[in-house]
């Protein structure tokens, strides 16, 4: 019952049993054990799973860090291929284009050659014939076999006058059938008289000959005519600039052919080039003239070889064949005459290229402050600019003939007076016009803000004034108009100051 009663009692008090304590303190402790044992396992499994992702996380990167890598060096390689056959193309193309220009130089230089070579084997030919006609003109007995009549004689002395080289075999045939001993002296005035082109002097020329083969007096009667036709004193000036042109060469290739004996016809000559050179430093009208004949004369007379082709066969080592007409005393002063007149052309050059600048820097000046240019001023610029281009392309061509330098021009001088004439001596890219020069538009900053900041009125004045002091009001409006009037004209006054 005491038993029973204490079970009970304590029951009543709440009071656990020792052994059942025990039991469940184990119990709780196990439960403990195990909840920490499966933290602990959560821990490292959570730890493992950061530790792996982790590591993914590190192998895509370097994953992706080495393909691109691999991209980069596949770019890289691209463009390294790219490059080398740009190159490779680059340099194909100018070895291509290198020799094209080879070929081209060659070929150009093969054409003067063989030109040169048959222009002097065909001159060399005809002189010595011309220079052996003495001893070979047919007799009397050859003159009674062809038609001396009045009518077909005349006609042909008519057709020297216009004589072309499509006419040159008809020609020919002509005068192997008539007997011109009687008309000599108006076949020898037809043909000074003739206005022949470049493309027409080999016919002339064999003409000539064949005239010069057959009568003794041919040759005496058109040095004649020639000396008519040609300049013969020192204020003469040719009137017809085209003809004499023409004229001069086919008198100089007269003597190296030898219808004119070099007693005869060099003092003639070299009083003609004389004259046209003499008289023409300061203008050089006969420009054309004195081109014309170091271009297809200059070799003979004096020893010229182009530039050009000089180069050319010092590059290729080609020889030029070179003319043995004149002696090289001679041929140098002739080619000190030519020489002379060009270094003349190179001061006309250079004297009106600084007149072409200076007309140039004038109508800057004119265009700034006027804003346009007369139509008489703009006619006169460029009939200037035409002229000086003109002169310009015949001094190289006359350079490259003498194997002379081309002279060297001027460049601009640029100052302060050249900035300022431009449009941008006020900035038009700033909100205020401010000068942009050393010196100051205004004394201080009070006196910029006075003419630059205008007050605005309403601001200034009462509104009820508006209503009331409409006089006052509208004077204040006149001084203020004026005021800026005044600015204006003090601008445009300080930028002619500058100008």
């Amino acid at each position: 019952m005491r038993n029973d009663g204490g079970a009970e009692l304590m029951s009543l008090l709440k009071i656990k049993d020792p052994k059942e304590t025990k039991e469940k303190s184990k119990s709780k402790s196990k439960d403990k054990d195990s909840k920490t044992k499966g933290g602990k396992a959560t821990d490292l499994e959570a730890k493992w799973q950061k530790e792996e992702e982790e590591k993914r996380r590190k192998e895509e990167e370097e994953k992706r860090a080495e393909e691109e890598k691999i991209r980069k060096e596949e770019e890289e390689r691209l463009a390294e291929e790219k490059r080398i056959k740009d190159e490779e193309d680059k340099k194909r193309r100018e070895e291509e284009e290198a020799q094209r220009l080879k070929e081209e130089e060659m070929r150009a230089l093969a054409d003067f050659i063989d030109e040169n070579r048959e222009k002097t084997d065909m001159k060399n030919a005809l002189r010595e014939t011309n220079m052996a006609a003495a001893e070979h003109r047919p007799d009397d007995s050859f003159f009674t076999k062809l038609d001396s009549s009045l009518k077909k004689n005349t006609a042909f002395v008519k057709k020297l006058k216009n004589l072309t080289e499509l006419q040159k075999e008809a020609l020919i045939k002509d005068f192997n059938g008539l007997n011109l001993s009687k008309y000599v002296g108006e076949a020898a005035q037809s043909i000074t008289e003739a206005k022949l082109k470049m493309s027409d002097i080999n016919c002339a020329l064999h003409l000539c000959s064949l005239m010069h083969q057959r009568y003794t007096d041919f040759s005496t009667a058109l040095l004649e005519n020639w000396q008519k036709v040609l300049v013969s004193k020192k204020d003469d000036k040719p009137i017809n600039l085209s003809k004499l042109r023409v004229d001069l060469r086919f008198f100089a290739e007269l003597i190296a052919i030898g219808v004119f004996t070099d007693k005869e016809g060099l003092p003639v000559l070299a009083s003609q080039l004389t004259l046209l050179t003499g008289n023409d430093k300061e203008d050089h009208n006969n420009l054309a003239i004195i081109l014309s004949f170091c271009k297809h004369c200059g070799e003979d007379y004096a020893g010229l070889l182009p530039r050009k082709f000089r180069v050319l066969g010092e590059k290729y080592e080609r020889e030029i064949p070179i003319s043995s007409f004149l002696p090289k005393a001679r041929q140098a002063a002739c080619r000190n005459l030519l020489k002379e007149y060009y270094s003349s052309l190179c001061r006309h050059v250079i004297k009106d290229h600084k007149e072409l600048k200076a007309m140039e820097k004038q109508n800057r000046k004119i265009l700034q402050t006027k804003g346009e240019l007369s139509g008489e001023r703009k006619e006169k610029y460029e009939g200037m600019h035409s002229s000086f281009q003109k002169l310009l392309a015949n001094t190289c061509i006359f350079a490259d003939l003498l194997d002379e330098d081309i002279p060297e021009l001027p460049e601009d001088e640029k100052n302060l007076d050249d900035e300022l004439m431009g449009l941008d001596v006020f900035n038009p890219l700033k909100a205020e016009y401010t000068y942009e020069g050393d010196s100051s538009l205004f004394e201080d900053d009070d006196t910029r803000m006075f003419y630059e900041n205008l007050p605005d009125l309403k601001s200034v004045i009462p509104g009820i004034l508006y209503k009331v002091g409409g006089s006052e009001i509208k004077l204040y409006t006149m001084c203020m108009s004026y005021r800026v009037k005044m600015i204006r004209i003090s601008f445009f006054f300080l930028t002619m100051s500058i100008l």
